[in-house]
């Protein structure tokens, strides 16, 4: 089960390096790319809880949305 939890953990590491976003907004990301998939874009983003229009701006540039 630990398979499992590994790539989660290393995603919720990786968002949380982002300038503002902290573990706990980290996790909702992650939570909420399980629960919808994939985003297709990142304005996608705007339905994570805390993760309003400043914040996403400010990280929008460090982000990239995978096509497959």
């Amino acid at each position: 089960m630990s398979a499992l939890v590994e790539p989660v953990a290393r995603l919720v590491e990786a968002f949380s390096r982002l300038p503002g976003i902290g573990p706990a907004l980290a996790r909702r990301i992650v939570e909420e790319r399980e629960r919808r998939g994939r985003f297709e874009s990142t304005d996608a983003l705007r339905s994570v809880l805390g993760l309003g229009p400043k914040k996403l701006a400010a990280v929008k540039d460090l982000l990239v949305v995978a096509t497959e």
